[in-house]
């Protein structure tokens, strides 16, 4: 379909189209598998609208920083780390917790839902169809509804922004960071094990060790290879 504009401006349709184009391209970069399989999918944006999901919802808006033109897309990693969970087993054990990548190999979405990975050789945490919506030219939105805080009596999500291809080199680069969790059963927000009970999240300038080692237990050769902490 040839694109057009309807008298000075962009069309919302041809607005939509222009931006799946442009993030399917980037995308096919990285996972020409996975985006050829979600090609016709946009995920919808979802809303914290109930008083469950807010309880159990997060959204947060990392920014570009330190970036140039020839950097890649941001994107998302997830670690997730918890006691164990009420219905099955999950992750490995690390450290007095279960740990493990959210969307990698381990993660429950991908055993128990049966959904594709984020990626299949990276930690990432969006598939192509997710990533469409929530990436922007100069930012990514974090978006996310833990179930899970419901079936775990403890349960902790740290998540980095990283900038693909950082200045055009062949390693992803770490931004910022972000974690949140839940005590008793996702009744209490707290953001990390002993923080301040009642706070929704906490950002940081990077990582912590903790998601350093959950990250490299599932990805050995990003972890020591191609990202920069």
């Amino acid at each position: 379909m040839p694109l057009s504009r309807a008298g000075r401006v962009w069309t919302s349709e041809i607005r939509l189209i222009r931006r799946k184009a442009t993030f399917t391209q980037a995308a096919k970069v990285i996972a020409p598998g996975l985006v050829d399989k979600t090609q016709g999918v946009l995920a919808t944006p979802f809303l914290l609208n109930t008083p469950e999901m807010r309880q159990l919802g997060v959204r947060y808006v990392f920014f570009r920083k330190d970036c140039n033109e020839q950097c890649g897309p941001l994107q998302i990693i997830q670690v997730c780390y918890g006691t164990p969970h009420l219905d099955h087993e999950i992750g490995e054990q690390l450290g007095g917790y279960r740990v493990l990548v959210d969307a990698g190999p381990k993660s429950p979405r991908r055993l128990y839902l049966g959904h594709a990975p984020g990626h299949p050789t990276r930690p990432y945490f969006y598939p192509p169809h997710m990533h469409r919506v929530e990436q922007l030219e100069d930012r990514i939105r974090l978006a996310d509804v833990v179930g899970a805080a419901r079936r775990q009596e403890q349960l902790f999500c740290e998540v980095a922004c990283v900038c693909i291809r950082h200045h055009g080199g062949n390693h992803d680069k770490v931004t910022e960071g972000v974690s949140y969790g839940w005590n008793d059963f996702g009744n209490v927000r707290i953001p990390r094990p002993n923080g301040p009970i009642g706070v929704d999240l906490e950002a940081r300038q990077g990582v912590s060790a903790r998601f350093r080692k959950i990250v490299r237990r599932e990805f050995q050769n990003y972890a020591d290879n191609l990202i920069d902490w």
